[in-house]
């Protein structure tokens, strides 16, 4: 009967057997049942109607350290068991309780002293039988009670930090409503009940849907971290909000049920960072541009143009190179003055840049009275007409200058114009330069070298011409 009812493993558990025994275990074989009793993952004690140990099994010893010879009765259980005798007494008198009570099951979660003098804590689970006899289960739960004992006080840590916190954090389930929420979120938001909230109500909705596919994607690929910025309204006002999003709490399967979100305004570092960037593009383009004419400066021109003449071979393009000197400039700033200088200056970029340039083309001022204009994609003529178009523009703004200024008419011998050098720049020229052992690695340096040179060639032009009135330009043609 006995081997019967606990033949399969799902039925050798201390219920069954406690199931089986209710009608007193006297008319059992003793070695069957110390055996199967043995087997079992539970510590057991059969005690009988006058407090004699009749079986302990093996998990008895392995939790408490005693054996069956060192545990003669129930009395040397509770002087070995609980040494301090107030404390003993309480577990006597609950014992007593038991042994009194009628048949049937008794809990107890009691600590014990084990042999090694180490304590533990046990569940007693105690069950009398009709002849009088007990049968006892003891189940270790130290470690149990240990982990309950870290968690507990993980979770006030946490609770604490949760709430001393200056950042807002709150906990959101999977649908986006607030669940648990600290002080500083009550703070942010101007509200103390949130039960009903949804995170996305505080969304600007021309943000939303963006938003809400970034933490879409971070539930259905159970990405642990991310951090999002995004603006919002909360009190009314438009704020930037920086949010860190982790998931935390997951269901059996492992889906996230709820994220623990850590917020913090982030306006006015965000701000600061426009402020930062907006400053940066100034000192970029002051570091780029000259600051009287607004052109790009020297320093400009040396770090792109390189790369202009890289793109022209790459792609098979044609530059026009225009170097352009500014005659009789330092007698004019002699004559009226480095104010009067600086107008002119001033003048003239603004003729450069109404001269049909494009959003493409480079207008530098190299140094002083120097220009360079570098233009993509002309031949001679189209050059030759911008150089025609420039020269001719200049002496008209010239001529309208001398009648608004005074000083200038009275400086009648005064005249400004300008000497131009070309340097036509296409593919082949590039590749020639590129198979010149001497000139393959300096080739902007030769163009400009080349364009600069016939910006002389003008000059001589414009100094030997008996009308020192008229501009001259020069391309250049390899002989020079």
């Amino acid at each position: 009967m006995w081997r019967k009812k606990l033949t399969s493993k799902a039925e050798i558990t201390a219920e069954n057997i406690k199931k089986t025994l209710v009608s007193g275990f006297e008319s059992f074989n003793k070695e069957d049942l110390i055996n199967i009793l043995n087997s079992l993952p539970v510590a057991i004690m059969l005690i009988d109607n006058k407090g004699k140990f009749i079986i302990i099994n093996n998990k008895f010893t392995e939790i408490t350290g005693y054996h069956y010879s060192e545990m003669p009765d129930i009395e040397v259980w509770f002087d070995k068991a609980y040494p301090d005798s107030e404390y003993r007494k309480k577990i006597f008198t609950k014992w007593k309780g038991v042994k009194k009570s009628l048949p049937g099951e008794t809990n107890r979660d009691i600590a014990i002293t084990c042999k090694d003098g180490s304590s533990k804590d046990v569940i007693f689970s105690s069950a009398r039988l009709n002849d009088g006899s007990s049968f006892v289960t003891m189940v270790d739960i130290t470690q149990l009670k240990e982990a309950e004992a870290k968690l507990q006080k993980s979770e006030e840590q946490f609770k604490i930090m949760f709430e001393a916190a200056h950042d807002p954090i709150y906990v959101l389930s999977k649908g986006g409503r607030f669940l648990q929420w600290n002080r500083a979120t009550e703070e942010m938001t101007g509200r103390r009940d949130l039960a009903d909230e949804y995170f996305y109500n505080f969304l600007i909705p021309e943000y939303k849907k963006e938003i809400l596919e970034f933490y879409l994607h971070q539930y259905e690929n159970n990405i642990e971290l991310t951090y999002k910025e995004f603006p919002a309204i909360i009190q009314g006002k438009k704020v930037w909000i920086g949010q860190n999003t982790v998931p935390y709490k997951k269901d059996e399967a492992g889906n996230t049920e709820s994220f623990l979100i850590i917020s913090r305004d982030i306006s006015e570092q965000r701000k600061l960072q426009q402020e930062l960037e907006k400053k940066n593009k100034e000192l970029e383009e002051l570091s780029s541009s000259d600051p009287l004419t607004g052109l790009y400066n020297r320093r400009y021109f040396n770090d792109f143009f390189p790369q202009i003449i890289k793109n022209a071979s790459r792609f098979n393009k044609s530059l026009a190179v225009i170097f352009i000197d500014l005659n009789d400039f330092k007698k004019a700033n002699d004559t009226c003055g480095h104010a009067f200088g600086d107008n002119v200056l001033k003048s003239f970029s603004q003729v450069l840049k109404n001269s049909g340039m494009r959003e493409t083309d480079i207008i530098c001022r190299y140094g002083g009275d120097e220009f360079i204009l570098v233009l993509g994609g002309l031949d001679y003529k189209n050059s030759r007409s911008i150089v025609e178009r420039i020269i001719k523009d200049i002496a008209k703004s010239w001529n309208r200058k001398k009648e608004e200024s005074p000083e200038i008419s009275a400086a009648v011998d005064l005249n400004l114009s300008l000497s131009i050098g070309v340097r036509l720049v296409n593919y082949r020229d590039i590749n020639h330069f590129l198979n010149d052992k001497d000139l393959s690695g300096k080739i902007d340096d030769e163009i400009l070298r080349q364009a600069d040179a016939s910006m002389y060639v003008a000059k001589e032009k414009y100094k030997k011409s008996k009308n020192r009135k008229e501009s001259q330009f020069h391309f250049f043609n390899g002989n020079l």
